[in-house]
């Protein structure tokens, strides 16, 4: 198999990624959850930048910025690895993107758990999902290229 090929299957896990969606609704999107999880990233940063503007708006600028910089971070790591130049590469940056994608999470957890602060149904469980899908991803690369284990 070639890297391309492989490249396409890994973005695709255990789906279709011909633009085919999920049947369940993303969170408070009211749309449902594509497969191919670079639009997945896409569509949490723009419910990302929905979402700190109601905390800008509660004056929580340092909250906003921190969840701001990170929820949008994954979608753009996982752009960015569409133009992987080697499985090493791409591996980089889909790593960068879960990095993002925890971090995420915890903003969001706090958000969740604080009297003091909004929260939107789903964000956490969103961003948790994906972290879930990119773990899955870094996983299945490392199985099929184990000189990728060394770094």
């Amino acid at each position: 198999m070639t890297w391309e090929e492989e490249h396409h299957i890994l973005l695709a896990i255990d789906c279709v990624s011909d633009g085919n969606t999920v049947g369940e609704p993303a969170a408070d999107y009211g749309r449902q959850k594509p497969y191919n999880i670079v639009e997945r990233t896409r569509l949490l940063a723009l419910e990302v930048i929905d979402f700190t503007q109601e905390l800008i708006e509660l004056r929580r600028w340092s909250l906003a910025d921190q969840l701001f910089r990170s929820g949008t971070s994954i979608g753009a790591n996982m752009s960015e690895s569409q133009q992987a130049e080697s499985s090493r590469d791409f591996l980089h940056k889909v790593r960068i993107a879960a990095k993002e994608a925890k971090e995420t999470r915890y903003w969001y957890s706090l958000c969740r758990d604080s009297p003091h602060l909004p929260y939107r149904n789903g964000s956490y469980e969103e961003a948790d999902e994906i972290v879930a899908i990119l773990s899955t991803i870094i996983a299945r690369l490392l199985a099929n290229h184990p000189h990728l284990k060394k770094d």
